[in-house]
């Protein structure tokens, strides 16, 4: 009878300890779930200051070149409208990111859906924060414009804090 009586203790005892180790985790992961959101705030906010930045960066480049042009112009040459405008459509092309931007928020919102849904999310977390690194990658290597470079630096750093919560959840 003694060792049916520690039997059921002992059953008893690992099923309140895994029940307070479930509960443990629920907690922890609602709290973590709740500092992402947060960061995909902090991201949401850096992107929509890159979306109005974005054609600035165009319109900055035309009066700087249009400036130098001036400057270096003694009546030596013929200023060529055409030309010029050509290489503001080229510089206007390259340096163009609306394309990253729009999977970069595309991606915030698929996070948005892993954090709302139930089941394990971790390795899906972890290939869309990759995802987010290499739009925000290319965005740098694309733009020629220090807010952006500083803003691109951010979201970067704000990316690893995510990978580094992300680790943590299933």
């Amino acid at each position: 009878a003694a060792l049916e009586d520690y039997s059921e203790m002992l059953e008893t005892g690992l099923e309140q300890s895994l029940q307070s180790l479930l509960e443990m985790r629920a907690r922890e992961g609602s709290f973590l779930a709740a500092d992402l959101e947060q960061r995909l705030n902090h991201l949401e906010t850096m992107h929509a200051e890159m979306v109005e930045l974005a054609p600035v960066v165009i319109i900055e480049y035309r009066d700087k070149l249009r400036h130098r042009l001036n400057e270096l112009n003694d009546g030596t040459f013929a200023f060529d409208e055409h030309k010029f405008g050509m290489e503001i459509a080229i510089f206007a092309d390259r340096c163009n990111i609306d394309e990253e931007l729009t999977r970069l928020y595309s991606h915030f919102e698929q996070c948005r859906t892993l954090l709302k849904g139930k089941g394990p999310v971790g390795r899906k977390l972890d290939f869309l924060i990759q995802e987010m690194n290499r739009e925000t990658n290319t965005i740098g290597s694309k733009c020629n414009h220090l807010t952006l470079v500083g803003l691109v630096l951010d979201m970067k750093a704000e990316l690893e804090k995510i990978r580094e919560q992300a680790a943590n959840i299933e």
